[in-house]
């Protein structure tokens, strides 16, 4: 038997996105508002230490009120390293309280091996760091300390979905499919979608609780999805949909769950690209402009044209400081922000006033 190639493929991956995206690029974007029509008051306030952190879809990390917490992948290839930069004084260390470390073992506090630990996610929750990590057969995860010093066993998850295929030379390709995960408010929602599934759908799990999932949101057959699940407030977005067999067959809409009352609605009939959410409002790509969704009234207008071709790359889309960032990867490797106002005019960011997403 030749060598095991393992690939791994998270929800949030870039594979996933070029699906969408390249599955969407024959078909309008009249996207209508189905309306809000929740008996629960919709809430989209933040609280850094109970609420799910925004991310961007390449970029992992988690901030707490003191600074940024990341790996350095940059050693030894079996592992990673925690690093911490203070917000104040700007200065970057491992998280490691051990003299005379050379950061790059398991006996450090700051070193993460990256079988038990395959994905580059931090989450920060209530004055810990929440860490993936894997069980057996399953993914959890741990609960870990701000300063390195303790790790425990928060929750088993679910099962990973693995995929095996035997090639024509006899080697075997292997695709492990993580689950979509985001913390907030006491709960783990998580997506069970990977690429061919029949049916798949959105979860909750208490955290640091031995309990049961429930599932709040479920859809079956014509290759289903259910991805870029993003917690605001008392709410919880998320896109779904069936990607049948063509772009003429694709069909993803945006959902809303009031985690007060339990109540899911579509707010949008028709929104399969990335988008963002302010504190009134949800902005969303289609194949030629962003629009705005009025989380109060349910009405959807343009906000604004697309700064750049949407087929020359990946773009994404996030709310900061009350103003949109719209970010392309292009095709070629480069990456470049656009900062959009509120009357939606765009500016280009020059790399050194990059602008990030939390």
């Amino acid at each position: 038997m030749g060598d095991l190639g393992v690939k791994k493929w998270f929800i949030s991956s870039i594979f996933i996105l070029n699906v969408v995206l390249l599955a969407g690029c024959g078909k309008t974007n009249d996207a209508n508002g189905v309306g809000n029509t929740q008996s629960e008051e919709i809430d989209l306030s933040y609280n850094q230490e109970t609420d799910s952190q925004s991310r961007r879809c390449d970029e992992a990390g988690a901030f707490t009120a003191d600074g940024k917490y990341y790996f350095d992948y940059s050693g030894t290839t079996a592992g990673k390293v925690l690093m911490f930069t203070d917000a104040k004084s700007g200065q970057t260390v491992p998280v490691c309280s051990k003299s005379n470390c050379s950061h790059s073992g398991e006996g450090c506090d700051a070193y993460f091996t990256n079988e038990e630990y395959p994905l580059p996610d931090i989450y920060y929750y209530e004055g810990n760091l929440y860490m993936p990590k894997l069980f057996g057969d399953y993914i959890g995860f741990e609960k870990v300390a701000l300063d390195g010093t303790v790790r425990e066993e928060s929750i088993k998850i679910m099962r990973f979905s693995k995929n095996t295929i035997v090639m024509e030379d006899g080697t075997e390709s292997v695709s492990i499919y993580y689950p979509e995960m985001a913390l907030h408010r006491g709960y783990v929602y998580y997506s069970d979608y990977y690429p061919g599934c029949t049916e798949c759908g959105l979860y909750r799990l208490a955290l640091d609780d031995n309990q049961e999932a429930e599932m709040l949101f479920e859809q079956k057959d014509d290759n289903p999805t259910v991805y870029r699940v993003k917690p605001y407030g008392n709410v919880v977005f998320f896109q779904a949909g069936k990607y049948g067999n063509s772009a003429d067959t694709l069909d993803i809409g945006m959902y809303m769950y009031n985690i007060n009352s339990g109540e899911i609605q579509e707010i949008i009939d028709d929104a399969m690209r990335y988008y963002a959410v302010s504190e009134s409002s949800v902005y969303y790509i289609t194949a030629e402009e962003i629009n705005e969704y009025d989380v109060e009234t349910g009405e959807i207008s343009k906000f604004c044209d697309l700064p750049t071709d949407i087929n020359e790359g990946i773009p994404d889309v996030f709310y900061k400081d009350d103003e949109l960032i719209y970010e392309m990867n292009y095709n070629s490797g480069q990456v470049t922000q656009y900062r959009i106002t509120k009357d939606g005019k765009a500016s280009e960011i020059s790399a050194a006033d990059w602008v990030e997403e939390y």
